[in-house]
């Protein structure tokens, strides 16, 4: 056995030592590893990936707040604008400016827009006669005891159930209020209050909530000192809010997969939570893997702080399964790529085995294949010899017949009678058409095999030839032909000439009756090959009958009206399909048709020869004398 080159036996240890077992066990402790790799960095990506997104959520909470609250305060300045425009702002005035506003519509969260005014204690009774009589006799200012300061709600809209609770009630009389309406008063500025519970609320859907206010000051001039605005106040434009109502009309339904708690100052307690969104208070439970964040917001004065937290829906998105998914499928590829590798070395085992049995084996029916190509190339040969001298051999007794039929015709034809005569006439018929058939067929079994070599020809010279050997039955069937410029191809001269012969004999052969047939040979260029057709006026062909006329000894016609061997097209194919193209036809019956065939053009590498001019020798028309 020859020794393989020293390269090929490095490649071949290679191969066994990457299939062997102790490879795949090593690929497998990589693979994992690589795997569990790709997990833990996935997932950090995913996590860090959360976080960013959870912080741009929690930011358009935040955002949302402190920009509804920064327009809910243009509403109380908007109240004090009409009592600086207007001398003395009745109560009827100031409920159809909190009408026009239509608070529950566009100002969720605000249960009543009100204007509460300061009064002296010495004046309590002036004031609440004066209140009584404008048609409140129940009013009074409450609570009822002894205070230094006394405040009093005059107008309060809309002026329903529910606000009517809060009707002549002294804020003063509470820290959280009074600690806000002093800011309002002496720094000329919005103020909110600590969380509280409205005078409003009832024992049913009770809401924690806090309260606005704004100063406003006699003659609508702002004085410059805390003292003078003290002594200018002419009272509060105030709004009362209901903490779930507002937070609820600023965000609806909140952001999916976050919860938020909102707290008065930067205790995170009970008693300082203003808002819960999912009503249920809850406090930093450690370092759970639970997104978290706090975050304080300036409301009119007031610090408020905003605490997040994520729910287990925000992380339910297919990136948050990634990590996982990549886990699991790098776990599998892993088993998968141990159990190949494994298999390989198996199957290595097996082919050396195989190779080795099947080498021996190999040289012997190398020898024995060797000897049958040998056999069958001589068979090949002594198969066309055979053909060639059966057909010439044959010729030879056929045209004996024909000439001894001749002869005894013109012997004895007078003896022999009409019937006789007739029977010669079969006879001579007869050996004629076998001779043709066997020509047809010694040609048509030798296409391909010619020993001649292929070259460039015009196709103009070849239609002329062809024209030419047919030039008998043109006159004899007054034929009108117009022939245009032909290419020049790369192919066989004598196969294409027959090509063309058969073609347009096909079309002399079957023209309709009593006419004189019209026939155009045409070529058009396309990108990489010549389109060439034959076309005629004849009998036409059905269209069932396209691709069956290509088959051998299939005709058209009857073989009375139109004789022939039923070989002539399927040479035709053979001699376009040997120069690497393909026929067809386009015909219907009495409609006539065109037989075309393709060719591609010749190679750039191949140029036109100088005395092969691409245009036709032929073009115009040749009609019969």
């Amino acid at each position: 056995m020859t020794d393989l080159p020293s390269h090929n036996r490095q490649e071949n240890s290679l191969v066994r030592l990457i299939h062997s077992s102790a490879a795949a066990r090593i690929i497998l402790v990589l693979a994992v590893a690589l795997t569990i790799s790709a997990w833990y960095f996935s997932k950090q990506v995913v996590q860090r990936a959360e976080a960013e997104q959870f912080e741009i959520l929690t930011n358009e909470i935040e955002t949302a707040v402190h920009d509804r609250m920064v327009v809910y305060e243009q509403v109380l300045w908007g109240g004090v604008g009409l009592f600086n425009a207007s001398e003395d702002v009745s109560r009827k005035e100031w409920a159809q400016y909190v009408d026009a506003l239509d608070l529950d519509e566009h100002w969720p969260g605000i249960q009543g827009l009100g204007f509460a005014v300061p009064v002296d204690p010495a004046d309590l009774e002036a004031h609440t006669a004066e209140i009584r009589a404008e048609g409140f006799p129940d009013f009074t200012v409450r609570p009822e005891s002894e205070r230094d300061e006394l405040t009093s709600i005059i107008y309060l809209e809309p002026f329903d159930w529910r606000n009517q609770r809060a009707f002549g009630f002294d804020m003063w009389s509470n820290d959280l209020r009074r600690e806000a309406m002093t800011r309002a008063r002496d720094d000329n500025t919005a103020a909110t209050s600590g969380v509280i519970t409205l005078v409003q609320e009832t024992d049913d859907d009770v809401q924690k909530g806090f309260l606005t206010y704004v100063p406003v000051y006699a003659g609508g001039i702002e004085p410059t000192t805390s003292a003078a605005r003290r002594d200018a106040l002419e009272g509060w434009v105030y709004a009362a809010f209901r903490s779930d109502d507002l937070m609820e009309g600023i965000l609806g339904d909140g952001l999916a997969g976050i919860e938020y708690e909102i707290f008065d100052g930067p205790d995170l307690t009970n008693e300082s939570l203003l808002y819960d969104s999912n009503l249920k208070f809850a406090v930093d439970s450690g370092d759970d893997g639970v997104l978290r964040r706090s975050d304080t917001l300036e409301v009119q004065g007031r610090q408020w702080t905003i605490r997040y937290e994520a729910t287990d829906d925000f992380a339910t998105g297919a990136a948050t399964q990634l990590p996982n998914v990549i886990g699991i499928a790098g776990l599998l590829i892993d088993v998968l790529l141990f159990y190949v590798i494994s298999s390989l070395g198996l199957m290595q085992k097996r082919a050396v085995t195989l190779a080795q049995d099947m080498t021996a084996e190999l040289r012997v029916r190398s020898d024995e294949l060797e000897e049958q190509a040998e056999r069958l190339n001589r068979s090949n040969a002594e198969l066309e010899q055979f053909a060639y001298i059966a057909s010439h051999d044959l010729q030879e007794p056929l045209r004996n017949i024909t000439s001894y039929s001749s002869m005894l015709s013109n012997k004895y034809g007078q003896t022999m009678g009409e019937e006789g005569q007739r029977w010669l006439g079969y006879l001579s018929a007869g050996s004629n058409q076998m001779s043709d058939l066997i020509r047809e067929l010694l040609h048509y079994s030798t296409i391909g095999s010619e020993s001649s070599t292929p070259d460039l020809v015009a196709l103009d010279d070849v239609v002329s030839s062809a024209v030419g050997s047919l030039a008998g039955a043109i006159e004899e069937g007054g034929a009108l032909l117009a022939l245009e410029d032909m290419p020049v191809v790369f192919g066989h001269v004598d196969q294409l000439e027959r090509l063309f012969l058969n073609l347009l004999a096909n079309a002399l052969k079957y023209r309709k009756a009593g006419t004189s047939p019209h026939i155009w040979v045409s070529a058009v260029e396309s990108e990489t090959e010549w389109r060439i057709s034959v076309r005629d006026d004849g009998i036409g062909i059905k269209p069932e009958y396209h691709e069956r006329i290509f088959e051998i000894f299939r005709r058209v016609g009857s073989r009375a009206d139109y004789p022939g061997t039923g070989i002539g097209l399927s040479i035709c194919r053979k001699i376009v399909e040997n120069h690497g193209g393909s026929i067809g036809v386009d015909s219907s019956l009495g409609g006539g048709s065109e037989f075309w065939f393709e060719l591609p053009r010749p190679a750039p590498d191949r140029p036109l020869p100088s005395d092969s001019p691409p245009t036709s020798k032929l073009a115009g028309s040749l009609t019969s004398s």
